[in-house]
C-alpha cells in the first residue's frame, strides 16, 4: 500500500513525498521492489548518482541475483549508460538460467539498439538456457 501511494505522489510530481513515503515503506519491509522503486523516485528528481547508491542496497534486501541484475539493468536503460544496461541485462539473463522473461529483456534490448545479428545469436543461447520454450524454439528456427 505504501508504494502504491508513493506511486500517486510521484504521478503527481510530489517527488519528495514519494521519496518520503518510499523509505518508510524500505524501512518496514525491505525489498528489491521497494528498492527500485525508490531509485526510480530519486532518479526523478534529478538525482542519478544518490539514486545509484540505493541501489547498492539491492545486495542486502534482493536474495535473487537475477533479479538484482535485472533491476539495474532497468535503471541503467532508463537513465544511464547503455553499456551498462547491457552488462546488466546480460548478468539477469545468465544468472536466470532457465527464466524466459529474462532472456526475453536482454534480446529485445540488444535488438532495440539495432543490433540484429547480435539479437539473432543470443536467440541461440536463449534455447540452450530454456530448451523447453516454445518461442526461442521458434524464433531460432527463422533466424
Amino acid at each position: 500500500a505504501d508504494l502504491l501511494l508513493a506511486e500517486i505522489y510521484l504521478r503527481n510530481g510530489r517527488t519528495r513525498e514519494a521519496e518520503t513515503v518510499a523509505r518508510n515503506a524500505i524501512a518496514r519491509a525491505p525489498s528489491g521492489q521497494a528498492a527500485a522503486f525508490l531509485a526510480d523516485v530519486i532518479a526523478a528528481q534529478g538525482r542519478i548518482e544518490d539514486a545509484r547508491a540505493e541501489l547498492a542496497a539491492l545486495d542486502a534486501v534482493e536474495p535473487n541475483a537475477a533479479m538484482r541484475a535485472a533491476i539495474r539493468a532497468e535503471f541503467e536503460r532508463r537513465y544511464g549508460q547503455g553499456g551498462d544496461a547491457e552488462t546488466h541485462y546480460r548478468a539477469a539473463a545468465v544468472e536466470g538460467g532457465a527464466n524466459a522473461a529474462l532472456w526475453r529483456r536482454y534480446i529485445a534490448y540488444v535488438a532495440a539498439r539495432g543490433r540484429l545479428a547480435d539479437a539473432a545469436s543470443l536467440l541461440e543461447e536463449a534455447r540452450l538456457a530454456c530448451p523447453g520454450d516454445a518461442g526461442f524454439i521458434e524464433l531460432a528456427a527463422k533466424a
